[in-house]
Formats: structure tokens, sequence, C-alpha cells
């Protein structure tokens, strides 16, 4: 039973990391792509610097939603059974 309680605390964790990065990405995203082009004179955005702001967008989302349909899974609530 206990290797069960550490796996649910690595999961939560991941959940708490993953939310914070994903939070971090898209506080970042609207500086990048909105507030510095309107603020800051000259400023532009590279095509490399969009790939990389999708692509953590998208690792981060990907990566909570994994976690949670393997909680949901091991919580008894994938089966088709009820």
């Amino acid at each position: 039973m206990a290797s069960g309680n550490g796996e649910q605390r690595l999961y939560a964790w991941v959940r708490v990391f993953g939310a914070v990065m994903l939070l971090i990405t898209v506080v970042l995203t609207v500086l990048a792509v909105i507030i510095f082009p309107v603020f800051v004179e000259g400023y532009a955005i590279s095509e490399g610097t969009i790939v990389v702001i999708l692509a953590s967008l998208s690792t981060s989302a990907l990566a909570l939603v994994n976690v949670q349909v393997i909680l949901h899974r091991r919580n008894g609530n994938g089966s088709k059974d009820g």
C-alpha cells in the first residue's frame, strides 16, 4: 500500500509542477507575443521563439492530461462497468 501512496504523491507533484509550468508559459507567451511588441519599440519575436513557446505549452498540457487520465483510471473511473 505504501507503493501506491508514493505513486499518488508523485502524480500530485507532477500535476502541481505541470500546472505551474503551464501558467508560467502562458504568462511568458502573453508578454512575448502581445505586451512586448506593443510597448517596446523595435521588439520583434522570432519564429524560433514561437516554436519554443508552443512546444512548452503543448508539452505541459499533454503531461497534465496524461496524469489526469492515469489518476482517473487508478481511481476506478475508467471502467465501463461503472
